[in-house]
């Protein structure tokens, strides 16, 4: 619960002074979507790295100016100075090598404003000791002020920029004033020029210089990170959309690779039948069979590859216009009891001969559907037809239509020989035909129920399958039906 309150403040915090521009927009200025926890660690390892360098840069000019210049600073106090951005500089690279920064902004930017500051009031420290408002290296803090505009936004430069100011000009009227005591170097300036006008033009121009090199820096820097957000944001446009190109000619690679597979089932489907006809055909043009029976025989072998050759180009017409896609005017109320009780009348005969009773049933009061009725009569011409090829003698098929919440319900259902539950998920592919099925009946192009899915799909519609080995099948279709208020009598 603390946990959760901490993170609470903390996020609220972060959103306040992200609005009050403490904090850089998108974190330090960075693009969201770019690795903002690796290029601030970038950055404030780069601050650490050239922090040893003025350690050392303070360090050798103490030693040349006392050694050398014999300016009397006093040693041990610079050297104190020394030792604690020494301490303050290694816990800073611990905290980056073992990762120990917090990947949080509001945490990271106070960790960046603190380090800043501490080099601030190091850097006043290290002027008080040696000469005060005297001593030139004062303007250091410029470097200062372009390292916070580079990691700090614009407001907190600005602070830290008051605070540099504030340190200085403190320093200098505290020592002028004698509240603490005034190192003059007097190898380096012959005269003490503490109680002159010196100090207050150093002051002024001290000020005035950080402010002025501040505003610049800000606004250098407030572009080049507009112009970088504007470059990453085009990026990752870019990405995004090569990423969609890429996806688009994934999925038409993929679609070339399904026709290509299409053509050759296709073609093999078509091919074979052909290929038997003509080898029949040529053994009758080359009076290879003399008996007029045996002939016979082989005509009418080859009539029934015809018949089956055209069943399959018929069907294969009826699936790719079922996939086509039509506008929506072209499609009409349909009655789906007309549809049915049409088709059950043409399969009769059929049926008839088979043996096969036909059962109807159908909802008093049945709203039609929206679609086409020749697509819907050929999805109950295959579900019916599929039903009696499969049913032995003596079996039955029934075909219900009603209406439940607002879909119209088809179902097909025999006693016939069952499809095996590993074949289900199957059954609705081009060219198949389960192993019972093909033992059963030999003669099928495996389009009937490839068809029947083409179409339900294109009426928006779902189709279910129960089916036992040896018991029966159950087909059901839900197809939605048009609501009373759009459905108007013709």
């Amino acid at each position: 619960m603390r946990q959760g309150l901490l993170s609470s403040v903390t996020s609220w915090l972060q959103s306040a002074l992200g609005r009050a521009g403490v904090f850089p927009n998108s974190e330090f200025g960075l693009h969201p979507t770019a690795s903002i926890e690796q290029e601030l660690d970038e950055r404030i390892a780069w601050f650490i790295a050239m922090r040893w360098i003025a350690v050392c840069g303070v360090l050798g000019t103490i030693l040349v100016g006392n050694l050398i210049f014999h300016l009397e600073a006093p040693i041990f106090p610079l050297l104190g100075v020394i030792v604690f951005m020494v301490s303050h500089n290694t816990a800073c690279h611990v905290v980056i090598r073992v990762n120990a920064l917090p990947r949080h902004s509001l945490r990271a930017c106070c960790f960046a404003n603190a380090q800043i500051a501490i080099d601030l009031v190091s850097l006043t420290l290290l002027l008080h000791y040696s000469g005060g408002a005297e001593n030139p290296f004062a303007f250091y803090f410029i470097f200062h002020m372009i390292i916070a505009s580079i990691l700090l936004s614009r407001l907190a430069t600005y602070l830290q920029a008051a605070l540099a100011i504030l340190l200085y000009n403190g320093m200098a009227l505290a020592e002028n004033a004698g509240l603490i005591p005034h190192v003059h170097l007097s190898n380096f300036l012959p005269v003490e020029l503490l109680h002159t006008l010196y100090v207050p033009a150093v002051q002024l121009v001290f000020t005035t210089t950080v402010g002025i090199s501040v505003y610049m820096a800000t606004s250098i820097t407030q572009r080049l990170r507009t112009h970088e957000r504007k470059t990453l944001s085009l990026s990752v446009q870019l990405a995004e959309q090569n990423e969609k190109l890429q996806d688009a000619y994934d999925m038409l690679s993929h679609t070339q690779t399904l026709q290509t597979q299409y053509m050759r089932k296709v073609s093999h489907e078509l091919r074979s039948p052909l290929a038997a006809i003509e080898s029949m055909l040529n053994l009758v043009v080359s009076n290879m069979v003399t008996d007029e029976g045996k002939r016979r025989n082989v005509t009418e072998r080859s009539l029934n590859r015809v018949r089956s050759l055209l069943q399959t180009l018929s069907d294969l017409l009826t699936l790719l216009r079922s996939r086509d896609v039509k506008p929506r005017e072209r499609l009409e109320p349909v009655d789906l009891g007309n549809v049915g009780q049409r088709v059950l009348e043409l399969l009769s005969p059929q049926a008839d001969q088979e043996g096969i009773d036909l059962a109807f049933e159908i909802q008093p009061g049945l709203a039609p559907v929206l679609g086409d009725a020749e697509e819907l009569e050929a999805m109950f011409t295959n579900l019916i037809a599929n039903g009696i090829k499969y049913t032995p003698g003596g079996g039955r098929v029934a075909l219900r239509i009603a209406s439940e919440s607002g879909k119209a319900v088809i179902e097909v259902r025999d006693t016939g020989i069952g499809i095996d539950e590993e074949e289900i998920p199957l059954i609705f592919g081009e060219f198949f035909r389960a192993k019972r099925g093909r033992e059963f009946a030999a003669v099928g192009t495996g389009l009937g129920l490839c068809i029947v899915k083409s179409i339900i799909d294109s009426h928006n519609g779902t189709v279910e399958v129960d089916s036992r080995m040896g018991e029966g099948t159950t087909f059901r279709v839900c197809l939605p039906q048009i609501v009373p208020e759009q459905w108007k009598s013709p």
